[in-house]
């Protein structure tokens, strides 16, 4: 996705920023709450604990200037990042913590546009390079619970039911509505506990299709289906003719 924007729309898209801009939203959520800290004129312990020297709104113009420094030297209209880390770990279980993410990231731009970009199917996932680096039993549970989180937000359900004790060697990518579980310790398999309660689509956002993000697959592109072609409608982009060209592999 990245070289085929970068090469092809003229946009500047940068690669991983090890959850940087996770970080950055967590700052903000801090400063913001600083910001409205109660200060009791009539406390003086309060009124020192919580003197605050800032303007939020400098503070924010400050963290936009930031963020383009990092991904838009140029001045480019169209300008971006791919992360890995969006719909883990504390996305997983903290409420509306992935809602919260994806608007401080648009709030980053005039025209935000963000893209979940995948596989087709968790199995071919997990037959990827990146699936199959250390533990590839690991990954693959990470991998269905990124995915279920992003269905979850989506407000869709196409992955359910996998098995993800086969998973890492099986041939196919239909693998049907089989029992979730994972192999531990080489005997039977359990019941996967799937977190998803900071994955949950915002009530003001619900009324947008796919909650107002883009589902995109790596075989939309190598196909290129309807799903390919309303990418760049998505993106407000033309399409490229000659994009088929991309070196990019199964």
């Amino acid at each position: 996705m990245v070289a085929l924007l970068n090469e092809y729309s003229g946009c500047s898209i940068s690669g991983e920023n090890w959850g940087g801009l996770i970080s950055l939203a967590r700052f903000d959520k801090q400063i913001v709450k600083t910001d409205k800290q109660p200060r009791p004129s009539n406390d003086e312990h309060s009124k020192a604990a919580w003197l605050k020297n800032f303007e939020y709104d400098e503070v924010f113009a400050a963290k936009k200037a930031l963020v383009r420094t990092i991904f838009n030297r140029d001045g480019r209209k169209c300008w971006g990042f791919k992360e890995i880390r969006y719909g883990m770990k504390d996305h997983l279980v903290i409420p509306s913590l992935l809602a919260e993410d994806i608007a401080f990231l648009e709030s980053m731009c005039p025209n935000p546009k963000v893209i979940l970009h995948t596989r087709r199917s968790i199995s071919s996932e997990t037959r990827s390079k990146m699936g199959q680096i250390g533990n590839p039993a690991a990954n693959a549970e990470r991998i269905h619970k990124q995915w279920k989180c992003f269905d979850t937000y989506s407000g869709l359900n196409v992955y359910p039911g996998l098995n993800l004790a086969t998973l890492a060697t099986s041939d196919t990518d239909d693998l049907g509505a089989n029992t979730v579980g994972v192999v531990k310790n080489g005997s039977g398999s359990e019941d996967l506990d799937l977190h998803v309660a900071g994955c949950q689509c915002p009530e003001e956002k619900k009324h947008l299709k796919n909650c107002g993000v883009f589902r995109h697959t790596l075989e939309d592109f190598l196909d290129q289906n309807e799903n390919y072609d309303e990418l760049w409608r998505y993106l407000g982009l033309a399409k490229p003719e000659d994009a088929g060209d991309l070196n990019v592999g199964r």
